[in-house]
C-alpha cells in the first residue's frame, strides 16, 4: 500500500460491511486471512507482508475482537518459517510490542503441481505426500512452541493444481472428472486421523478449492478442478463429499489386521447411537481395477439380540458416479441435450436391508469390495 491508513481504513470499512450484511455472530464464524499465497513475494521484501499482516490484523479486530485472523496461506515452508518468527518473536508494526496475533495457520497442498502433468514419467497424485509435507510442518512447528496449539488448516487442497488445465490438453487430469476424486478425499481424511491418533498433529479444517466454470461454460467434464460440471451436475468429488456427511459427530476406535494398504475405514456414532463407517478400497497405484479384495467387518459394544436397519450407499466406477452415467449417455458436450438421466444419477442411491446383533451385541460381515470403490454403512436401531 502507498498509504497505510487509507488502507486499513479500507479492511476496517469492509469488515463493518460483512457484520452490516451478515450479521456478528455469522461472520465470527468466518476465517480472516491478508493474502492468498503470498509465496513468491521478494525475500528482501518480506518485512513489508509483514506489516501487511500485523496492520490487517489491528484492522479486522478493531472491528470486532473476536473475528479470527490468520495465515499466511502459503505452499512452502521457506515462507511460513519467517512468517511464524515474526507473529511469535517479531516487533509488531502497530502495537511496536514483540508478537503479533495469529488464530490459525493455513497452507495448500496439492497432490501433484500442474506443470508435471505432461512430462515423463507420469507422476501419480499420492496421499501420502500430504502425510509428509504435514510431519514437515510438525517439525517446523517446534521452533516456535507458542503457536504448536494454533489451529492448522489446510484451506486449499486438491489432485492437482493449476484449476485452469482441462483434459483437452492435459488426458491425465481425468481423475478430476472421475471417481477416483472421491476416492483420493477419503483416503486423505483418512489419513488426516491416523496423523491425529498417532502422531499428534491436527488439521482443523480441509478446505477442497473448487470453482464452477464448468458450469459457467455449460461444458461437461473438463477437467477443471470443479465440484460441478455443466447443467449444475455434482462431479464425483461433490459426491465423496456427500457421502461423508454421512458420518457421525464421534469417531470410533478402528483395530485392524489389514495387510493392504489401499484398505481403509472411518468408524463413527452419534450421541443417539446411530452408527455410520465409510470403507475404502483405494490404492493410488493400482492397475488391475477388476480385482476384488474381501473385508470382514465386526462391530462390538451394540444392543444385544437386536434389530438394525443397515443402508448400504455404493460409490464405484458404475454406482453414484455422474462421470460414468455421462459417458454411457455417449459423453455429451454441454447441457442442450436431455440430462434427464444425469440428474437423476447425481442423487445418492442407497440400499437398505435389516441384520441382528447376536447375544454379545455383535454384527460380522463380509464386504466383497472392488478395487477403487467405497462404502458408507449405515446402523439405526428398529
Amino acid at each position: 500500500p502507498n498509504d497505510w491508513k487509507k488502507w486499513s481504513d479500507l479492511m476496517k470499512a469492509a469488515t463493518r460491511n460483512f457484520i452490516d450484511e451478515f450479521g456478528k455472530e455469522e461472520v465470527r464464524t468466518w476465517y480472516f486471512e491478508v493474502w492468498n499465497e503470498p509465496d513468491g513475494w521478494p525475500m528482501d521484501q518480506m518485512h513489508v507482508f509483514h506489516k501487511m499482516y500485523d496492520v490487517f490484523v489491528d484492522a479486522v479486530t478493531s472491528v470486532d475482537s473476536q473475528l479470527r485472523v490468520g495465515g499466511p496461506a502459503c505452499y512452502h515452508e521457506y515462507f511460513l518459517r519467517p512468517f511464524l518468527n515474526h507473529v511469535v518473536n517479531g516487533t509488531n508494526y502497530v502495537t511496536g510490542k514483540k508478537g503479533s496475533r495469529i488464530d490459525f495457520i493455513s497452507y495448500h497442498i496439492y497432490g501433484l503441481s500442474g506443470k508435471w502433468l505432461n512430462m515423463s514419467p507420469h507422476i501419480q497424485p499420492q496421499v501420502q505426500r500430504f502425510s509428509q509435507s504435514l510431519l514437515w510442518l510438525k517439525r517446523l512447528m517446534k521452533e516456535f512452541p507458542t503457536v504448536s496449539d494454533t489451529e492448522l488448516h489446510i484451506n486449499e487442497w486438491g489432485m492437482s493444481s493449476n484449476f485452469w488445465r482441462t483434459v483437452e490438453d492435459h488426458p491425465k487430469l481425468s481423475y478430476r472428472n472421475t471417481h477416483e476424486s472421491a476416492l483420493f478425499l477419503a483416503k486423505l481424511v483418512n489419513e488426516l486421523y491416523q496423523l491425529e491418533d498417532h502422531h499428534n498433529l491436527t488439521v482443523s479444517m480441509l478446505l477442497y478449492w473448487g470453482f464452477v466454470g464448468e458450469a459457467e461454460k455449460d461444458l461437461f467434464f473438463n477437467g477443471e478442478r470443479e465440484l460441478l460440471t455443466a447443467g449444475n451436475i455434482p462431479k464425483p468429488i461433490q459426491t465423496g463429499f456427500e457421502m461423508l456427511s454421512r458420518l457421525k459427530e464421534h469417531r470410533v476406535e478402528v483395530e485392524s489386521t489389514n495387510d493392504r494398504g489401499g484398505l481403509g475405514l472411518l468408524a463413527t456414532a452419534s450421541d443417539g447411537g446411530e452408527i455410520s463407517v465409510l470403507v475404502y478400497n483405494y490404492q493410488e497405484g493400482d492397475q488391475d481395477l477388476d480385482l476384488r479384495d474381501e473385508v470382514q467387518l465386526t462391530m462390538t459394544g451394540l444392543i444385544p439380540n437386536a434389530e438394525y436397519e443397515l443402508k448400504e450407499t455404493v460409490l464405484d466406477r458404475e454406482q453414484n458416479n455422474t462421470y460414468a452415467k455421462w459417458v454411457e449417455l455417449g459423453s455429451p458436450v454441454n447441457s442442450q441435450t436431455d440430462i434427464t438421466p444425469l440428474i437423476a444419477a447425481s442423487a445418492l442411491h442407497s440400499s437398505s436391508k435389516t441384520i441382528q446383533s447376536d447375544k454379545s451385541g455383535e454384527i460380522s460381515l463380509t464386504l466383497d469390495l472392488l478395487r477403487h470403490s467405497m462404502r458408507v454403512l449405515e446402523w439405526v436401531k428398529k
